[in-house]
């Protein structure tokens, strides 16, 4: 295909994947499409089966890969109405970015190194499709312990810059006790709104949100939201708030900061409660075999090498670091910013950029992929 070519092709095919409606658990539509594609294009793949989900896909000539290319299928379960579009080469729609892109970018970068003459049977390098990443990241579960792979190239909309460290976090609900009382005796209780608003300060306060790292910021804490009190005239006797801190690499571990949380809470008459387990922050050497290579590859496509940046959300990235010990970088195209909103787009442009990055990175895999 001509460069004509390759935009249109890429525009039609996210354009129909994005159509799709795939939000976490109902992916079996989206699985089912990229199957049959996959088999039009004359790329080999192979389902391996999620409990309670839809199927992963491995698209590829190997069952081993020490190189996998991942990005996953799912969507959030949008809260308002929209329809996929494709005006002047931008695709619109849910999961345009975050992160169908990626998977037409990958599927399509294997293609172009397939019909430039790379050998793809020969190199131990596969594009794992994962499900369930925005909700409980199963998807990306099977595949980390089945594949257990070197080096992971994981597909998130990071406008081609090369993400080398992703934020940790901890997140808690906090369930602070009061004392009731009449309204117009406020004294005579114990407001646990107002002991929430207390405990939120001293989170603020704590030396742990001062680290910092260059690309991620510092360790700030949010609340999410609070609820507490009711209709009657009293003082509430029980506030409920929920804390996220983000965790960045090179200060305490998320371990330690959850620990100071829960003394915290107790301090302010509190229980706390984990919304899901503390996940550390991970960060992957930027002049290492993964990160230089798909540099240099951007750099041939691009014309300039993209920046190091920081990933301040939870990928599969982090499953693949933390149950297989694979180096990972997430990269592709599109904007994180938009994820998950009602604008949410990418240019198609772009989209083929990152696919003829991909050739490029497994152009010369073999020099580095073992």
């Amino acid at each position: 295909m001509n460069d004509a070519e390759v935009l249109a092709w890429a525009g039609r095919e996210l354009l129909d994947l994005v159509a799709i409606h795939s939000p976490s658990g109902k992916e079996h539509d989206a699985v089912d499409h990229l199957e049959a594609r996959c088999a039009a294009w004359g790329l080999p793949v192979s389902r391996m089966p999620v409990e309670g989900a839809a199927d992963d896909l491995l698209i590829g000539w190997t069952q081993r890969p020490s190189l996998l290319l991942t990005a996953h299928i799912d969507t959030v379960t949008p809260t308002w109405s929209w329809q996929a579009g494709l005006d002047d080469g931008v695709v619109r729609g849910l999961g345009a970015g975050d992160c169908k892109a990626s998977v037409v970018a990958f599927a399509l970068g294997m293609m172009l190194a397939r019909d430039r003459g790379v050998d793809l049977a020969a190199l131990p390098v596969a594009l794992g499709v994962c499900v369930d990443e925005e909700d409980l990241g199963r998807g990306s579960i099977v595949m980390a312990n089945e594949l257990r792979p070197h080096s992971v190239v994981a597909g998130e909309p990071s406008r081609l810059d090369v993400g080398v460290a992703e934020a940790g976090f901890v997140d808690t609900i906090c369930v602070v006790r009061g004392r009731s009382a009449h309204g117009s005796f406020p004294e005579r209780g114990d407001n646990a709104i107002e002991k929430a608003a207390r405990l939120l300060l001293a989170v603020h306060d704590e030396p742990f949100t001062k680290a910092e790292h260059p690309l991620l910021g510092r360790n700030v804490p949010g609340a999410l939201w609070i609820e507490g009190g009711g209709e009657l005239h009293v003082v509430p006797d029980r506030a409920r708030v929920r804390i996220e801190i983000r965790v960045v690499p090179g200060g305490p571990t998320a371990a330690e900061i959850e620990a100071r949380l829960r003394e915290l809470a107790a301090d302010h008459d509190a229980d706390l409660e984990l919304v899901e387990e503390s996940v550390e922050p991970f960060e992957t050497d930027p002049g290492g075999p993964l990160a230089a290579a798909l540099v240099s590859a951007a750099e041939r496509v691009c014309g300039e090498p993209p920046p190091a940046t920081g990933v301040p959300a939870w990928t599969d990235a982090h499953n693949f670091v933390d149950l297989a010990g694979s180096r990972a970088v997430v990269w592709g195209p599109g904007d994180f910013a938009l994820a998950h909103d009602p604008e949410e787009a990418v240019d198609v442009a772009e989209v083929v950029s990152a696919a003829r990055v991909v050739e490029e990175l497994l152009a010369g895999a073999g020099e580095w992929v073992t």
